[in-house]
Parts: structure tokens; C-alpha cells; sequence
């Protein structure tokens, strides 16, 4: 019984050891629009577990785990197309630029709130 809870117990210690001593990477940049205007407040996803936003100025900074080489970083903001980029070989001071989703619409229908 003794020898199952040391066995247990050296197990957790490994599983523990290998989780915390990943190491991390630090993605920062900033994004733009068509005319190199910074976007505030821009979403920034990288796979399902971690995400950010841009400040005022556009600017971002994410940590990231080798865990998430992986992934790619998924950049959206209201009025503009999503864009994907690859995290793997991503280097600091990333300028990223949105482009303007253009959708046509054909009518607006306002109706009263009852």
C-alpha cells in the first residue's frame, strides 16, 4: 500500500513539474486598418484558451505557451474580415492590418420596443 501512494505520489510531482516548466513566448504588435490607423479594442484569440484585446493605441501584448506554436492568432473587430496568423515563427512588433468587411444592405427594419 505504501509502495502504490510513493508511486502516486512521485507521479503528480512529475505530471506537475512537466505543466509549469513549459516554456512561454511573448506575441506583441499592433493593429491597423487600411490607412495604418490603429484599432482600439480589437479581439485577439489564440486558439481556445487564451485571447486578448488591443488597448486605445492598437497595441497588444500576449503570452503563449509552446503548447500553442500551433495556433494561429485570430484577429477580429467589428466591420472588418477576420485574419489568421500563424503563431509559429511570429516574432515581437507584429503590424497586423484589418481590411473593411463591405456588406450591402438592402433594408433596415426599425420597430418600436412594446
Amino acid at each position: 500500500m505504501k509502495r502504490a501512494a510513493l508511486i502516486l505520489f512521485v507521479n503528480i510531482i512529475i505530471n506537475f513539474s512537466a505543466v509549469y516548466s513549459q516554456s512561454t513566448s511573448v506575441i506583441d504588435g499592433i493593429v491597423v486598418d487600411e490607412n495604418n490607423t490603429a484599432l482600439p479594442y480589437v479581439s485577439i484569440k489564440i486558439g481556445t484558451q487564451t485571447s486578448t484585446i488591443t488597448n486605445s493605441e492598437g497595441i497588444f501584448s500576449v503570452k503563449i505557451s509552446d503548447v500553442q506554436l500551433k495556433d494561429s492568432l485570430s484577429i477580429s473587430y467589428i466591420g472588418y474580415k477576420t485574419h489568421k496568423v500563424p503563431v509559429l515563427n511570429l516574432q515581437t512588433g507584429l503590424k497586423v492590418k484589418l481590411v473593411r468587411d463591405v456588406v450591402n444592405l438592402k433594408e433596415i427594419i426599425i420597430r418600436p420596443v412594446t
